[in-house]
């Protein structure tokens, strides 16, 4: 009974420090290539880790045994009540990605990954869900910070948190990696404590957060963090109309465009007007998947959830031994990588996910949509395992159907 109570109170810090790296810390001596993202290959198959699979199959037994516990609750009926839609949304997710592992050339790997999405789905709604009723929210973000902040002085300590170019990689792979989550962290915690009236005493602690980040000098982070803080004082029309017009041009380029065109027979795509060195080799990279999914006609339906990057077989176009390409393991753009997945689905799937913010006017909530939407230009995100950015995203749905402050939700439900 302590256990369950527990983990209704705190297991929504227990899930995200789960997701920040904090149970899985690398501290060992980051070498130059780990600034390449060559060695993500363990996130892109996070769903063939033991422990990570022990973890999220204990975490979703504890919150089943929560639910059958508090399922004729009040409060917990009306907390799930109102995100009806975000639930709705990610069940067509996870059928759609179901689906896809029929035409997947590893099918038991897509299955696999697919049944894991699921369980992460599952738990984070479940653990937001009770710590939202039970209004421990802001005590579990503020825990998260300091922790968060006591890893990276450890991880310097260690003399592993900083890399050979004097950037802090902190307890992850790289300083990339540790800028998205400091990144996150300062726009989740930011959020939710001027949800719940208490930004100011948390200030400080989202300063040193920031400190941290900028010693990362990761600069998409940095920049992102730095557009949602301009954003947020914008007047609500200006920046409702810097947002959805970002949002469909970033859709069109990546994905309408060149779905339309292969279907008028004139295949156009990005990857054929960038120069190959365009952002750090980026456009190569992008040219070769767009010319991979047309030589092969996988437009249509991709190659399968997971199964194009991470699988036992490179692609086709990356398997070469004379070039960098065999190092590439992600698209480095999220809109390209879950089009050669699931094809023309992805733009229903990214589209619908915006969409359910069309009708909310809250400034601080529509200028974090703006982090997933230019991250994801550079790095993959959108449905992606654990990453940090597809977390936020979906945390963004709940915080946004959840609008009532915890404490005047817990005293309107008692």
């Amino acid at each position: 009974m302590k256990l369950l109570n527990f983990f209704k109170e705190y297991g929504f810090l227990i899930v995200l420090l789960s997701l920040s790296g904090v149970f899985t810390p690398d501290f060992s001596p980051k070498g130059h290539l780990l600034d390449l993202d060559l060695n993500h290959m363990s996130e892109v198959k996070s769903g063939s880790d033991s422990f990570k699979q022990v973890f999220w199959i204990l975490l979703s037994s504890l919150y089943s045994v929560l639910l059958i516990k508090y399922k004729e609750n009040f409060s917990y009926q009306l907390a799930v009540r109102q995100l009806k839609l975000p639930i709705i949304f990610l069940c067509i997710v996870i059928l759609i990605l179901f689906t896809s592992c029929l035409w997947s050339k590893f099918p038991l790997l897509s299955f696999k990954r697919v049944v894991f999405q699921l369980l992460l789905y599952w738990v984070l709604i479940q653990a937001y869900v009770f710590s939202y009723i039970a209004g421990t929210l802001v005590k579990n973000v503020r825990l998260l910070c300091f922790i968060v902040l006591v890893m990276l002085i450890i991880s310097v300590l260690f003399g592993s948190g900083i890399n050979p170019y004097f950037e802090l990689a902190g307890y992850t792979q790289s300083k990339n990696n540790m800028g998205a989550i400091l990144a996150i962290l300062i726009l989740l915690s930011y959020i939710i404590f001027h949800n719940n009236n208490e930004l100011e005493g948390n200030k400080k602690i989202l300063a040193l957060l920031f400190i941290a980040l900028l010693f990362t000098v990761s600069k998409t982070s940095i920049a992102l963090v730095l557009l949602y803080f301009v954003l947020i004082n914008l007047p609500n029309i200006a920046l409702k109309s810097f947002l959805w017009l970002s949002i469909f041009f970033t859709i069109c380029v990546f994905t309408t465009f060149p779905i339309i065109t292969y279907y008028l027979n004139d295949y156009w795509h990005i990857g054929q007007i960038v120069e190959p060195v365009f952002m750090t080799g980026r456009g190569v990279i992008w040219d070769n998947i767009y010319y991979d999914l047309n030589f092969f006609s996988k437009l249509n339906y991709g190659y399968g959830y997971g199964s194009y990057f991470g699988t036992p077989v490179p692609p086709y176009f990356f398997d070469d031994d004379y070039s960098f390409l065999q190092y590439i393991n992600s698209a480095h753009n999220g809109y390209i990588e879950l089009l050669s997945q699931v094809g023309t689905l992805s733009l229903f799937l990214i589209s619908f996910y915006f969409l359910m913010f069309v009708k909310k006017n809250s400034n601080f909530l529509l200028a974090a949509l703006s982090f997933p939407v230019f991250y994801n230009i550079s790095e993959p995100a959108f449905f992606r395992d654990q990453h940090i950015v597809w977390i936020f995203s979906l945390l963004l749905l709940c915080i946004t159907y959840t609008p009532l402050r915890c404490k005047s939700y817990v005293n309107n439900v008692k």
